[in-house]
């Protein structure tokens, strides 16, 4: 296992992405950085205390992972965030009516990958400040002391 920094338990694939975008294979940034942030995300819904899982959909006593429009389509993350920064996460990656760049990534979707796009996933990771405790995302969430540090 690499290094843990902030909300990422291993940072080995978000500095290949980092790297990838800074050598200019903005194909691998694009397809390394969103899960990533993804994945990012879900662990601020663990550490406000919310499951990380679901029921399968079909399976009877199977658990998937949650995914991004789960998570940003609830109020605790709004809350944890804010609500710009939400709306940012919703239009980037999980509405279908923005970028909707999860959806498109995870379905194989992607028909070009511009400098720009990537630089939103780039300006994405320092909104999350991949290198402090979650308390720094939004000073006014409520219930901050349930976020671990």
């Amino acid at each position: 296992m690499g290094k843990s920094v902030g909300l990422f338990d291993d940072v080995t694939f978000l500095l290949e992405g980092v790297r990838a975008w800074y050598e200019g294979d903005l194909t691998k940034a694009l397809h390394v950085l969103v899960p990533q942030i993804e994945r990012g995300l879900r662990n601020i819904v663990a550490q406000i205390g919310l499951p990380v899982t679901k029921p399968h959909p079909t399976i009877a006593d199977v658990g998937v992972a949650i995914t991004m429009g789960d998570i940003l389509y609830r109020a605790e993350i709004t809350e944890a965030l804010g609500p710009d920064l939400t709306l940012h996460f919703l239009a980037l990656f999980a509405d279908p009516r923005g970028f909707n760049l999860r959806n498109q990534v995870a379905h194989g979707q992607v028909d070009d990958v511009t400098s720009s796009v990537v630089e939103m996933l780039i300006l994405t990771l320092l909104s999350l400040n991949p290198t402090q405790p979650p308390l720094s995302l939004n000073p006014n969430a409520l219930d901050r002391r349930r976020i671990a540090v």
